[in-house]
């Protein structure tokens, strides 16, 4: 369940009261960005906390016109909780806090289009001998060829925000490409690019140094010391999970005094003199899924160790359609529908094309959520969603008049074939696979909590 709390009570314990607030007035124009879309001004007073991250991303979701969600820190009980908000009210807010206060992370959700992003680190008391700011500017040669082999496109140093909170005890950068050509499907893409990199720079040879016009001297550079003494890179590979979070610009980790500020090396520059309205821009460019202005998006499909496609749009079907026979038009749904009535059976399918939903009835009597049993005669029938991407059952019985079950989420690998439907066969098992294997770990993975 959500909770609405008071902008000023960011950070601070909960209040009961249940309504969605608006921004304080009047406003500080000054801290807003120039030609501010009116169109988003209802949608940048949204404000509401959750408990539940599923419910945030929901919410957001279904309010759209840019609305995030953010994880914070409920007071000094170190509880998370998922913030729903424009980034620009979040800023309006988060920019007033105290340094130590500022401890929040934005949730990348899975399957949104975004930034090229990386955390680059490694503890300097194992590694007293090892230079991060030159083994940044070596990735970053590295990351801008593949980047330019793969998808002939040239990104500079300057197209590169790169924020560091680097302590005495640990290296810590976070790079987020702002090359606006080069936005990615989503984060599972990113991650398999950059682990190509990475397997690269294990694989280093003559042949690749002069691919690269980098001597294997400086690729080895790249290489610390783990806890374990392990020698590892220092590229963090683990950041492209499900729903991921990564810290915000200005925010510090939890009792930690490191915000993340622009690094000295950094040379991406705002057009912008201005000094608030430059923090707020950078902040702005931060956002890994701040997908407001996309010209395109970058598929990488092929991996050594998976396969990831991208999320497309959903197929059109232009006529509503029913049949007693499958498949329907999105066979993929078909089938696991088929799991879900695999006791009481198909009967016939409707697809309207109004609602783009695609509804199940079933051939015999199925188990009712509403009584707790299954009805001795009456029929059920399962509705999916296929804007939604949701799916919940309904049934036939008088008594059940207007109960539905509580809406779930098709899973992962259903809605990447919905948005891929030339898929092959083998891609599509693959893939089964694969996002069945993330969703069965249950475990938000989070940037160095």
């Amino acid at each position: 369940m959500f909770q609405s709390i008071p902008s000023d009570s960011f950070y601070g314990d909960s209040p009961s009261a249940n309504k969605e607030l608006e921004t304080p007035k009047p406003l500080d124009r000054r801290l807003l960005l120039k030609n501010r879309p009116g169109s988003l001004l209802e949608n940048s007073r949204t404000w509401k906390v959750f408990d539940r991250q599923d419910e945030a991303l929901a919410f957001a979701q279904a309010r759209g016109n840019g609305l995030k969600t953010f994880v914070f820190h409920a007071g000094g009980s170190g509880t998370r909780q998922f913030l729903v908000a424009h980034p620009r009210e979040f800023w309006l807010h988060d920019q007033l806090k105290e340094p130590h206060q500022r401890c929040s992370y934005e949730v990348i959700p899975e399957f949104t289009p975004c930034k090229l992003y990386l955390d680059l680190e490694f503890d300097r008391r194992l590694n007293p001998e090892s230079n991060g700011p030159d083994m940044v500017e070596i990735f970053i040669r590295l990351i801008t060829a593949k980047i330019k082999q793969q998808y002939s496109i040239l990104v500079t140093r300057e197209e590169i925000l790169d924020l560091d909170s680097t302590t005495e005890i640990k290296f810590s950068r976070h790079l987020i490409l702002q090359n606006q050509l080069c936005h990615f499907a989503n984060n599972y893409v990113v991650g398999v690019l950059v682990r190509d990199v990475c397997n690269t720079i294990r694989c280093w040879n003559d042949q690749i140094s002069e691919q690269y016009g980098i001597s294997s001297d400086d690729v080895k550079k790249l290489f610390v010391k783990n806890r374990h003494d392990d020698l590892v890179l220092f590229c963090d590979e683990s950041v492209y999970t499900k729903n991921r979070h990564f810290r915000l610009y200005c925010s510090t980790k939890p009792h930690k005094n490191a915000p993340l500020k622009v690094s000295k090396e950094n040379q991406f520059k705002p057009p912008i003199n201005d000094s608030k309205l430059r923090e707020e821009f950078i902040f702005h460019a931060s956002l890994i899924s701040n997908s407001e202005k996309f010209l395109m998006d970058l598929p990488y499909l092929e991996a050594s160790d998976g396969v990831i496609p991208r999320l497309a749009k959903t197929p059109k079907v232009h006529a509503n359609n029913s049949s007693s026979k499958l498949p329907s038009p999105f066979p993929d749904v078909d089938q696991f529908v088929r799991g879900e009535m695999e006791v009481e059976g198909i009967r016939t399918w409707v697809y309207f094309k109004d609602s783009n939903c695609l509804i199940y009835d079933s051939q015999g009597p199925a188990f009712c959520g509403n009584v707790g049993r299954v009805h001795k005669s009456n029929k059920s029938m399962l509705i999916v969603n296929l804007t939604q991407l949701t799916y919940y059952r309904k049934c036939h019985d008088p008594d059940c008049r207007g109960y539905q079950s509580e809406p779930k989420s098709l899973p992962s690998y259903l809605v990447t074939l919905l948005q891929n439907p030339g898929c092959s066969s083998e891609i599509k098992s693959e893939l089964k696979n694969i996002l069945e294997l993330l969703e069965s770990d249950e475990n938000i993975l989070c940037d160095d909590y």
